[in-house]
Protein backbone atom coordinates (compact mmCIF):
# COMPACT_ATOMS: atom_id res chain seq x y z
CA UNK A 1 0.00 0.00 0.00
CA UNK A 2 2.21 2.36 1.08
CA UNK A 3 4.57 2.16 -2.09
CA UNK A 4 1.84 2.12 -4.45
CA UNK A 5 0.73 6.07 -3.02
CA UNK A 6 4.51 6.64 -2.72
CA UNK A 7 5.14 5.68 -6.18
CA UNK A 8 1.56 7.63 -6.99
CA UNK A 9 2.59 10.80 -5.45
CA UNK A 10 6.20 10.42 -7.11
CA UNK A 11 5.46 9.69 -10.64
CA UNK A 12 1.32 10.88 -11.15
CA UNK A 13 -0.33 8.72 -14.26
CA UNK A 14 -1.78 9.70 -17.18
CA UNK A 15 -4.42 11.21 -15.70
CA UNK A 16 -5.48 13.39 -19.14
CA UNK A 17 -4.82 17.31 -20.27
CA UNK A 18 -6.91 19.05 -17.87
CA UNK A 19 -5.63 16.98 -14.59
CA UNK A 20 -1.92 17.23 -15.60
CA UNK A 21 -0.70 19.55 -12.73
CA UNK A 22 -3.18 19.25 -10.35
CA UNK A 23 -2.53 17.62 -6.91
CA UNK A 24 -4.54 14.15 -6.36
CA UNK A 25 -5.38 12.74 -3.14
CA UNK A 26 -5.15 8.88 -3.05
CA UNK A 27 -6.44 6.17 -0.86
CA UNK A 28 -6.30 2.50 -0.86
CA UNK A 29 -9.94 0.81 -2.29
CA UNK A 30 -8.91 -2.63 -2.57
CA UNK A 31 -5.52 -4.67 -2.43
CA UNK A 32 -4.46 -8.56 -3.08
CA UNK A 33 -1.93 -11.09 -2.88
CA UNK A 34 -1.17 -13.19 -5.67
CA UNK A 35 1.25 -15.90 -6.36
CA UNK A 36 3.89 -13.31 -8.09
CA UNK A 37 2.58 -9.98 -7.38
CA UNK A 38 0.64 -8.17 -4.75
CA UNK A 39 -2.02 -6.01 -6.35
CA UNK A 40 -3.37 -2.72 -5.13
CA UNK A 41 -6.17 -0.22 -6.21
CA UNK A 42 -6.24 3.03 -5.57
CA UNK A 43 -8.44 5.42 -5.93
CA UNK A 44 -8.17 9.01 -6.94
CA UNK A 45 -9.43 12.51 -7.02
CA UNK A 46 -8.19 16.20 -7.27
CA UNK A 47 -7.51 17.76 -3.85
CA UNK A 48 -9.98 20.30 -2.26
CA UNK A 49 -13.80 19.87 -2.72
CA UNK A 50 -14.47 17.55 -6.17
CA UNK A 51 -17.96 15.92 -6.75
CA UNK A 52 -16.77 14.14 -9.96
CA UNK A 53 -16.50 10.57 -10.37
CA UNK A 54 -13.83 8.78 -8.56
CA UNK A 55 -10.70 7.69 -10.81
CA UNK A 56 -8.91 4.26 -10.11
CA UNK A 57 -5.33 3.10 -10.71
CA UNK A 58 -3.97 -0.47 -10.36
CA UNK A 59 -0.57 -1.30 -9.45
CA UNK A 60 1.28 -4.70 -9.66
CA UNK A 61 4.06 -5.01 -7.32
CA UNK A 62 7.13 -7.45 -7.25
CA UNK A 63 7.35 -9.62 -3.93
CA UNK A 64 10.63 -7.93 -3.81
CA UNK A 65 8.90 -4.63 -3.45
CA UNK A 66 9.10 -3.26 -7.68
CA UNK A 67 6.04 -1.78 -8.93
CA UNK A 68 6.36 -3.79 -12.27
CA UNK A 69 3.19 -2.28 -14.15
CA UNK A 70 0.10 0.30 -13.61
CA UNK A 71 -2.72 0.96 -15.12
CA UNK A 72 -5.09 3.98 -15.03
Amino acid sequence: MVLARQTARAQTGNYGGRLARVRMVYEVTDQEEGEDFYYVTLSFRPEGDYQGRLGREQFFISKVGEVVDRQV
